[in-house]
């Protein structure tokens, strides 16, 4: 067997000052083997916040005043705990809104401590709350909209596809119009 090598001052950590010299100072101290830790990024850093701040929005924001109205002068409001103990929104079961917090905090705790899957969490939770709110904007709209809106709404949006339609189809014309045209000798 062979006795490992010591160090001499020429070769010891403190005299290295050479780049990746520290990658190899780390392996001779730990060995090959060893896996150097990786610090995240400031952009990870950032985002892990910046996520994390956006949970505890969902939490905090679940208890402030949704909906403001005028009682009698009195402006009163209700928040996402009053709509949730309240009877159903537009047809969909108001326990649902209790999903509101409860993300909140698993976004927040799952961003705060550092989870891979923090993101996913985030992507999740948004596309969980959008969901639900487009429904109940949904079915807001069905309920209170009556036949002029909706001749309206259609019109306008028949009129924006032909539009397009339009423009594109004339600039393609153009172009073949340009393209075609014999061109003088030069």
């Amino acid at each position: 067997m062979t006795e490992p090598e010591t160090p001499s001052p020429s070769t010891s950590p403190a005299a290295s000052t050479a780049p990746g010299d520290a990658k190899r100072v780390a392996e001779a101290a730990t060995g090959p083997s060893a896996p150097v830790a990786s610090r995240p990024g400031a952009l990870a850093v950032m985002l892990r916040v910046l996520l994390g701040f956006s949970g505890l929005g969902l939490l905090v924001g679940f208890f402030l005043p949704w909906h403001v109205f005028s009682d009698q002068g009195t402006p009163r409001g209700l928040s996402g705990l009053a709509l949730a103990t309240g009877p159903d929104v537009f047809g969909t079961p108001a326990a649902l809104m209790f999903l509101v917090p409860v993300l909140g905090v698993v976004l927040a705790v799952s961003s705060f401590m550092g989870f891979r899957f923090a993101g996913q969490v985030a992507v999740g939770s948004a596309a969980a709350l959008l969901g639900y709110a487009l429904v109940v904007l949904g079915r807001m709209l069905v309920e209170v909209t009556a036949l002029g809106l909706w001749l309206v709404a259609g019109t306008t949006l028949l009129a924006l596809v032909l539009g397009i339609f339009a423009w594109v189809e004339g600039r393609e014309r153009r172009a073949r119009k340009v393209m075609s045209a014999p061109r003088a000798p030069g």
